[in-house]
C-alpha cells in the first residue's frame, strides 16, 4: 500500500535540483553496501534480502572505497543520481587516483565475460529479492579510463548482470544469465564490445572476437566531453537492463565490475537510483495539490486542507507493463459532496498502448460541523500475475487553521538613513505574502528613520488566504549627536626627552569607543609620547555604529647644544691666599646647577660649592679642584630615559707652598734651625736655590724635601760655615708652574 508516493518522489526531485547547482558529478562513500542497495539502488516493488560484498555477508555492513552514492549535479551527465561501483574507488571519477586496498581477484564469471583475462579490483555486491511481478527492469552506464586509448587490447575491462532463480538457465556461476548486455543481443558490455568504434592500442580481431558488430555498435557509446565534469574519457549511453521473472519468486542477483589484465586505468558502473524495479505492476499515489505552490512544509506535508488543496490521484505503471485496468472505489469518514467531490469520470480505468500513467483531481470543502480531521479512503483493484492486487490510499483531509504573524520593533542606534523592518507569518501554507501598508511588499523592506518613532503597519496572507494577519512594527529613533573629537595642543616640553602626554577630548557617538594612536600606541584618550623630532601625532576614534573622527597635533621638542665646562685659568697657579676659580658653559637645556668638589687636598671653600664662581682656599701642597655642571634636561632624566644633553666636567691643579720662612737660626737649639717650605716634598720637580747678598749660589736642590737638615749650625749651606746675613731664595716647581721667591734672612751668632 503506498501512501502520498508522487510526493515523496516531488521531494526527490528537488534535491536533484539543488545538487545540480554544483559543479561536477559528486560523490559520497559514507553509506555502506546495504544501505545502497536498500536506499540508492532498489526501486518499487522489489525487497533485498542476503546482501553480501565480495562474497562476506559481513563487508555488506561496511563503507567501500570501491561503492558509493553519485550525484550528477548541474553536468549533463545522462543520469541524476543512484549508485556507482568502480574497480578502484569511486573518487576516479572526479580527479582521484583510487583505492586497491580491496583488490579481490578474479571473479569468475567477470573472467568469463572478458574473454578469460585475469580480473583485479573487482567489486561485487549480491542480494536475493522478491518482485511481486513478472518483469524486471534497471539502468545504468558503463565507463572506463581504458577509453580511447586501449580498445580493442588486452585490457578489456568488463561488469555484469547476473540474474538467477526461478526460470533462468545461463552459463555462469548457480546457471546465472548475464542480463548486461548490448541492445538487442547476448553480447556483454566492456571495453571491447563498446567503444568508439575505431581500434587504438590494440588489434580489431580483438573486438571481433567478442562483438563482431562493435563498429555499428559504437552508436551506444559517448566520448566525456569536459562539461560532463567526470575524468573518465568515455562511456555508454544509458542501457536498460531487463529479465522476464515469475510473480513472487526469489531471485539473486550479482552486480561485478573488474579491471581486465592490470589494476591501472579504471572502469565504473553507473546504476540509476531506484531503476532497480518491478514490472507488471500498478502503483497509486495521491498528493495534496495547490496551483504554483510545492506542498512539502511541515505540517501540510501528509493533509489535504478542507478548501484550499485539491487532491491529485495517480496511477503508474512501469513503461511495458501488461497491466491494462483499474478498478476504484472509495469511502472513509468524509462525506461525499459535504467534505469532496470527485471529478466526473468513471471509476474504472485502462492503459492504452504508450500510456504509463493516470490522474484526476478531488475538490474539497471546509466543514465546521465535521471532525477536526476526516479521511477519504480509495480502494484500487487490478488483476497480475495471476490474481487481483489491492492497495488502499487514505487522504486526510483537516479543517480551516489560523495564521499568526510576528514583527520584532526595530530601536535604531547608529546612523542611517534608512533601517529594515522585517514581518513573520506563523503556520499557514508558504510562501506567505507580505504586504506593508504604503510600503513595498515583502517580508522585509527599507524604511526611512522617523525623526522620533514611527509604526508601520504590515498584513500577511498564506497561500490559502483563509484570513489575513494586520500588525505593526514600531521603529524608535535613539541615535545620539554625532561623534566628536578634539586634541588640545599640550604644554611644548622643555627638554628634548621630556615626555608629553596627550589627552583627547571624545564626546558623542554610540557606545564604546576604540582609539587608534598613530605613530605611538594607547587604548585609552591619552597616550605618552617623547621624541626627538617635531613629530605629529594622529588618532582616530571609531565608535560601535563604526563612525570614524580624526585629529592631530604637533609635538615641537626643543634642540640644544651639547653642554660644556672649562675654567677660567688662575693667573697665579700657586696663590699665596684665596683665589677665585670660574666655571665656564656653553650649551646645555634650561637652568644649571655647580657641583664644586676637592679631588686632592683639604682645602676650603669660602662661598660655598654650588656656585659659578668659587672662593677656595688650597691647602699647602698639591690641591686639585673639580666642578661638574648639570642642565635641567639632565637633571630630570625623563622616563629612564638617556638625554643627549650630558652634565660636564672639568678640573684644575693648584699648587700652594705656604708659611715660607724669610728668617731662620739655624744655632743647633733644634729650633729652627732648616729651611723648610710645607707642600713642597709633594712635587718630584721641586728646585731650591739660595744666593748671598752678592748674587753667588750658596745652595741648590733640584728636588726639595721640604726642610733640607744639611742646613744646620755646623754645615751652613753646601758645607760651608753659616753666616749672619740677608740672602735670596728662589722656588721652582714643576719647572716654572710655581715660582716663589724671597728674602731669607739668617741669625746664626756668627760673624
Amino acid at each position: 500500500m503506498k501512501h502520498f508516493f508522487l510526493k515523496s518522489i516531488l521531494c526527490s526531485c528537488l534535491t536533484i535540483v539543488a545538487l545540480q547547482m554544483q559543479a561536477q558529478v559528486t560523490t559520497d562513500n559514507s553509506l555502506t553496501i546495504t544501505q545502497l542497495v536498500n536506499e540508492v539502488l532498489l526501486g518499487d516493488g522489489v525487497v533485498a534480502t542476503n546482501i553480501t560484498y565480495n562474497g562476506s555477508a559481513a563487508l555488506a555492513n561496511t563503507v567501500s572505497m570501491h561503492n558509493g552514492k553519485f550525484y550528477a549535479g548541474n553536468s549533463p551527465f545522462p543520469i541524476d543520481t543512484g549508485l556507482v561501483m568502480a574497480t578502484a574507488g569511486i573518487d576516479i571519477i572526479h580527479g582521484g587516483m583510487g583505492n586497491q586496498s580491496e583488490n579481490y581477484q578474479n571473479d569468475p564469471d567477470l573472467v568469463a565475460i572478458s574473454g578469460g583475462f585475469e580480473m583485479n579490483n573487482c567489486s561485487v555486491i549480491e542480494f536475493d529479492f522478491t518482485v511481486n511481478s513478472d518483469s524486471l527492469v534497471f539502468e545504468y552506464i558503463f565507463a572506463s579510463a581504458e577509453y580511447p586509448g586501449f580498445t580493442c587490447s588486452n585490457y578489456n575491462d568488463v561488469f555484469g548482470f547476473f540474474l538467477s532463480g526461478p526460470g533462468i538457465m545461463g552459463p555462469f556461476t548457480g546457471d546465472a544469465a548475464n542480463i548486461a548486455l548490448i541492445p538487442n543481443s547476448d553480447i556483454p558490455v566492456g571495453v571491447n564490445t563498446v567503444n568508439s568504434g575505431t581500434p587504438s592500442g590494440g588489434s580489431p580481431a580483438n573486438c571481433l572476437e567478442v562483438n563482431p558488430n562493435f563498429v555499428e555498435d559504437s552508436q551506444y557509446f559517448v566520448e566525456n566531453p569536459p562539461a560532463n565534469s567526470i575524468t573518465i574519457p568515455g562511456h555508454t549511453v544509458v542501457l536498460t537492463a531487463r529479465a522476464a521473472i515469475e510473480c513472487g519468486g526469489t531471485y539473486h542477483i550479482k552486480l561485478a565490475i573488474g579491471n581486465a589484465t592490470d589494476n591501472i586505468l579504471q572502469s565504473a558502473v553507473f546504476l540509476k537510483a531506484g531503476s532497480f524495479s518491478a514490472s507488471g505492476q500498478v502503483f497509486a499515489s495521491v498528493e495534496p495539490f495547490l496551483p504554483g505552490i510545492d506542498l512539502t512544509q511541515t505540517p501540510f506535508d501528509g493533509v489535504v486542507v478542507a478548501g484550499c488543496f485539491s487532491p491529485f490521484l495517480q496511477f503508474t505503471r512501469p513503461e511495458g507493463a501488461p497491466v491494462g485496468s483499474v478498478t476504484v472505489d472509495y469511502g472513509g469518514t468524509a462525506e461525499e459532496g459535504v467534505d469532496y467531490e470527485i471529478a466526473p469520470g468513471s471509476s474504472q480505468f485502462s492503459f492504452s498502448d504508450g500510456v504509463d500513467t493516470l490522474n484526476f483531481f478531488i475538490n474539497t470543502f471546509p466543514n465546521p460541523g465535521a471532525a477536526d480531521t476526516v479521511f477519504l479512503e480509495f480502494y484500487i483493484s487490478y488483476e497480475a500475475c495471476g490474481g487481483t492486487v489491492t492497495d488502499t490510499i487514505s487522504i486526510p483531509i483537516i479543517q480551516p487553521y489560523e495564521i499568526s504573524g510576528t514583527g520584532e520593533d526595530v530601536v535604531v542606534i547608529c546612523p542611517a538613513d534608512s533601517v529594515v523592518v522585517t514581518a513573520q507569518g506563523v503556520g499557514g501554507v508558504q510562501p506567505y505574502d507580505y504586504n506593508w501598508v504604503g510600503i513595498n511588499p515583502g517580508a522585509s523592506v527599507l524604511v526611512g528613520v522617523p525623526e522620533v518613532e514611527q509604526y508601520f503597519v504590515y498584513e500577511i496572507l498564506d497561500q490559502c488566504e483563509f484570513q489575513t494577519i494586520v500588525d505593526s512594527v514600531l521603529v524608535t529613533n535613539n541615535i545620539p549627536d554625532p561623534l566628536q573629537m578634539n586634541i588640545p595642543q599640550p604644554t611644548a616640553p622643555l627638554c628634548p626627552s621630556e615626555p608629553v602626554l596627550i589627552t583627547a577630548v571624545v564626546a558623542n557617538g554610540n557606545g564604546e569607543y576604540f582609539f587608534n594612536w598613530n605613530p605611538v600606541a594607547s587604548a585609552t584618550n591619552s597616550v605618552w609620547v617623547e621624541f626627538v623630532l617635531p613629530t605629529e601625532i594622529t588618532l582616530t576614534v571609531t565608535d560601535s555604529c563604526g563612525t570614524q573622527v580624526s585629529d592631530s597635533v604637533l609635538i615641537e621638542y626643543p634642540q640644544y647644544d651639547s653642554l660644556l665646562v672649562t675654567f677660567t685659568r688662575p693667573t697665579n697657579n700657586c696663590p699665596d691666599g684665596p683665589l677665585e676659580l670660574e666655571a665656564v658653559i656653553s650649551g646645555g637645556g634650561g637652568d644649571v646647577q655647580f657641583n664644586w668638589t676637592q679631588d686632592l687636598g683639604e682645602g676650603e671653600f669660602v662661598n660655598g660649592d654650588s656656585e659659578q664662581l668659587a672662593v677656595i682656599i688650597p691647602r699647602a701642597g698639591k690641591n686639585i679642584y673639580s666642578v661638574e655642571v648639570t642642565d635641567r634636561c639632565h637633571r630630570q632624566n625623563f622616563f629612564g630615559f638617556t638625554p643627549g644633553i650630558a652634565s660636564h666636567t672639568d678640573s684644575l691643579q693648584i699648587i700652594y707652598l705656604e708659611n715660607i720662612p724669610n728668617v731662620i737660626t739655624p744655632n743647633g737649639d733644634g729650633m729652627n734651625d732648616i729651611f723648610v717650605i710645607e707642600g713642597i716634598q709633594e712635587f718630584k720637580d721641586a728646585r731650591v736655590e739660595i744666593y748671598d747678598r752678592w748674587g753667588r749660589m750658596v745652595y741648590e736642590s733640584s728636588s726639595y724635601p721640604a726642610g733640607d737638615p744639611t742646613i744646620i749650625h755646623s754645615e751652613g749651606f753646601g758645607g760651608a760655615v753659616i753666616k749672619d746675613g740677608t740672602y735670596f731664595y728662589v722656588v721652582n716647581i714643576d719647572n716654572g708652574e710655581c715660582v716663589k721667591s724671597g728674602n731669607l734672612q739668617v741669625l746664626a751668632g756668627r760673624d
